[in-house]
């Protein structure tokens, strides 16, 4: 199958990577820098390259796309491929925007497209054991549960000056890596009902603020607390889940160049997003657009932002 990449990013490279591991091929990659593009197709020996989504709209040889760009452009590039008949995989966040969340879900409501987004950590067996755990103890206890999550991402002046300012402008703790942890609470959880939230600044070069203090409370009797920072110098994600004498918990840390996880963890980092691309590619042949899951994708930048407020 041929499929087009729309973005430069490392992370695309790591879509790449997967494409070629499942036996097909990126055969256009769209982006609006010319130069990043010519040397992102030499380095990867891709032959077609372009900054025109005119280009990708009238292929008719190329059906499907994978966009990772710059997130608060992600619905501008997957809008009108949609609308013209394309599949997409949509790298997380959905978008920055929920209006352009919501205007897009309208959008392919009635589409018979393949429309995904991206929600890796969903296919690590490991959280899906802790998903099994904690449904047993939700399912059968109506008593109210509580739960954690603390999140540190440390990042520096040169990491939010990078990727075309969109870091600096429009990222905070929750919407980029954040954004991970926060699909699997809600994987977790189901619908939330109530957040509180409070939030400071310490890096002032920043749009946003970078350290968020919230709470979310869930339809099943569960209240979550939850902190995230960019500023603490620490790099790791805690989660514990409390009622009764039960604790179900997790810990990762991170360094500055790979994962590092204390826990043992059956798959991978790049073997979870060659799990996600997989399923694009087998939900494409099969035409099944039952894993469509743009609401979910949107329900979490909701949260986000009704935590970052």
């Amino acid at each position: 199958m041929k499929i087009g990449l729309c973005g430069t990013s490392n992370i695309s490279k790591t879509y790449l990577k997967c494409i070629r591991k499942l036996g097909h091929e990126i055969d256009i990659v769209f982006g609006n820098d010319l130069q990043r593009l010519k040397n992102f197709s030499k380095i990867h020996n891709i032959s077609n390259i372009t900054t025109n989504i005119n280009d990708l709209i009238v292929d008719k040889e190329i059906k499907s796309y994978i966009i990772a760009n710059d997130p608060s452009k992600h619905l501008d590039i997957a809008e009108p491929l949609v609308i013209s008949g394309k599949n997409v995989l949509i790298e997380k966040p959905l978008d920055v925007s929920v209006n352009k969340i919501e205007s897009f879900y309208k959008l392919t409501k009635n589409k018979n497209n393949i429309i995904h987004t991206v929600n890796q950590n969903r296919f690590d067996p490991f959280y899906f054991k802790i998903k099994k755990k904690l449904e047993t103890i939700i399912d059968t206890n109506k008593n109210t549960k509580h739960a954690s999550l603390r999140m540190f991402f440390y990042r520096n002046d040169q990491y939010f000056n990078s990727s075309n300012q969109w870091k600096k402008n429009f990222s905070c703790p929750l919407i980029n890596q954040g954004i991970h942890f926060l699909d699997l609470m809600l994987w977790f959880f189901g619908d939330f009902l109530e957040v509180r939230s409070l939030t400071q600044k310490d890096n002032t070069h920043l749009k946003l603020d970078d350290n968020i203090v919230g709470s979310v409370k869930f339809k099943n009797n569960i209240l979550l607390n939850i902190f995230a920072s960019t500023s603490i110098e620490r790099n790791e994600v805690d989660f514990e889940f409390f009622f009764n004498n039960q604790t179900i918990k997790f810990k990762k840390k991170y360094s500055s160049s790979r994962i590092k996880n204390i826990l043992s963890l059956s798959r991978s980092p790049f073997n979870l997003f060659k799990d996600q691309c997989n399923l694009f590619i087998k939900s494409i042949e099969n035409q099944d657009v039952k894993k469509n899951n743009i609401m979910d994708a949107y329900n979490v930048v909701k949260l986000e932002k009704k935590l970052n407020y």
